[in-house]
This record gives structure tokens, C-alpha cells and sequence, in this order.
């Protein structure tokens, strides 16, 4: 299941979890390419990301996701740390970041 994390500074961002990795797709308007960032989320590996660039195809997922993003179809998810909602964003040089969010999920 794809989740959207939000947008800042006008790159949106969806969230793909497979196992202990979160892969995240980001791009801004008009999303011609993909960046693909991919971190542990694990203790001690937060902080590593791995990035890819692809180029957008319309029948890709994440592409789709973004689009709908874009065009102000999703909400930004958030996730309970210890009862607070917190928004997640992959940053390609911080790793996995949380804030804290204003809105509870």
C-alpha cells in the first residue's frame, strides 16, 4: 500500500514499506523524473538512503500516486510514536525524519 507523506517545497512525497525498508518516490511538477530513496528503518540505519533516479511512465504506481498528489486527491498520513502523531519524510542527506504532526491520524 502506497502512502502519501505530503509535500514540501513542492516536492510531494509517497511512502512504499516493504518489510523494513521504506522506499520513497519524490518529485515535483511536472514529475518527469522520479527521485526513489530507499532507507532501513531500523535503528542505526535511519540515516542511510539510497537514491535512484527513473524517469515517470504512466503506468507506473508511483506516478499515478504522485499525480493524484498533485492534484490534491490524498492526505498526508500520519503515524502514532507513543501516542503522538508524527508525519514521516525520507530526506536524501537526514535519512528518516519524523514531525511531529498537527493532525491526529
Amino acid at each position: 500500500m502506497i502512502s502519501y507523506a505530503g509535500n514540501r517545497d513542492g516536492r510531494h512525497q509517497v511512502h512504499l514499506h516493504e518489510g523494513q525498508a521504506l522506499v520513497g518516490y519524490e518529485c515535483s511538477a511536472p514529475c518527469d523524473v522520479i527521485k526513489v530513496m530507499t532507507v532501513l528503518d531500523v535503528d542505526g540505519l535511519r540515516n542511510q538512503v539510497r537514491v535512484e533516479h527513473l524517469r515517470s511512465a504512466p503506468n507506473m504506481i508511483a506516478a499515478m500516486a504522485l499525480q493524484d498528489a498533485m492534484s490534491g486527491r490524498l492526505e498526508p498520513y500520519t503515524q502514532d510514536y507513543d501516542e503522538i502523531p508524527y508525519e514521516l519524510w525520507i530526506d536524501q542527506t537526514k535519512g528518516l525524519t519524523r514531525k511531529r504532526s498537527k493532525v491526529k491520524p
